[in-house]
């Protein structure tokens, strides 16, 4: 949790706001951690309130479908996006999985779907296994059962103990949980917003998002790829660098993304982007372009690198 919330804090999670962590005990140290840092906390206890119990025949304690109740209605009222369990040692009913579908995303120490519940290291180690890791995942209403996000693999050491092992991994974990995070933010544009782009804006924002959560994610899958799986090579007369503006103007976080990718991939005849001063060049003939602004830097620098890539795939010579 307080991984997640340095990084929204620090921009790596960009566009995003942790609005509150609930908890239901008191005295969980992640409420104070996130009061340190200025975010709101809620506690709703799986015991019912004094007053409740005068009917024998009333448990002392909520229903797992009341508790998950109170809950939604305190993520709901505060416009919750995304949900992320943190240490959330209980499933959620199917009224939770249903109020946030596609919205509830939980961390598993283990290589899903090997290893799922509890005791994984002392699993692990009792099987021989000679690699374990973390798994940040979709949660549905099964355990550990949801789609995988991503995952990291962590080697398991010749002596290592359940303690010396879960320490590497939940090292690991802070950095994915993150990172998988980061990645659902930067492909999410709400219904609403893409309703009011263009076609052709539309589907330029579907070409970057499917670029984003394969070759810029390190999902292994490159962007060469990327762009088979949404037929760029057919639809891409259709638009120019200028179309991009709009969305780059809007999504920010894209620059920074477009930049890191720069700087990662330098493949012959591919371009690169430099920030001071303010150009683009092609690696190959080294002809570069001046520009007077970044969004219109990045978005001929994208145009022009999704059609190198796209020309490879086509087998034009470059």
């Amino acid at each position: 949790m307080v991984a997640l919330v340095d990084a929204v804090k620090s921009g790596e999670i960009p566009a995003s706001e942790v609005a509150v962590v609930i908890s239901d005990k008191a005295d969980a140290a992640g409420l104070a951690k996130a009061k340190e840092r200025g975010v709101e906390t809620v506690v709703i206890t799986r015991e019912r309130a004094e007053g409740t119990l005068a009917d024998t025949r009333v448990s002392a304690r909520k229903t797992r479908e009341e508790h998950d109740a109170e809950v939604i209605a305190e993520l709901q009222k505060r416009g919750v996006e995304l949900v992320c369990l943190a240490g959330y040692m209980r499933l959620l009913s199917p009224l939770f999985v249903q109020a946030f579908p596609d919205r509830i995303v939980n961390i598993h120490p283990s290589l899903l779907p090997a290893y799922p519940g509890l005791n994984v290291h002392e699993r692990v180690l009792a099987a021989g296994e000679k690699m374990s890791g973390c798994t940040v995942h979709y949660v549905n209403e099964d355990l550990d059962a949801g789609s995988v996000i991503l995952q990291r693999e962590v080697e398991v050491k010749d002596g290592d103990t359940v303690e010396t092992l879960s320490t590497r991994i939940l090292e690991q974990e802070h950095k994915l949980y993150v990172e998988a995070v980061r990645g659902i933010v930067l492909r999410r544009i709400t219904k609403s917003e893409l309703a009011k782009l263009p076609e052709r804006i539309r589907y330029l924002h579907e070409v970057l998002s499917v670029g984003h959560d394969t070759s810029m994610r390190g999902e292994g899958v490159s962007l060469r790829e990327a762009l088979r799986r949404t037929d760029y090579e057919n639809r891409r007369q259709k638009f120019g660098a200028a179309d991009l503006i709009p969305i780059i103007e809007t999504h920010r976080y894209y620059i920074q993304e477009w930049i890191m990718y720069s700087e990662d991939k330098h493949t012959s005849g591919g371009w690169w982007i430099e920030e001071k001063p303010l150009l683009i060049g092609n690696l190959k003939s080294r002809e570069t372009i001046s520009f007077d602004s970044t969004e219109q830097a990045i978005a001929e620098y994208v145009i022009r690198e999704l059609d190198f890539w796209a020309d490879l795939n086509s087998g034009r010579k470059m």
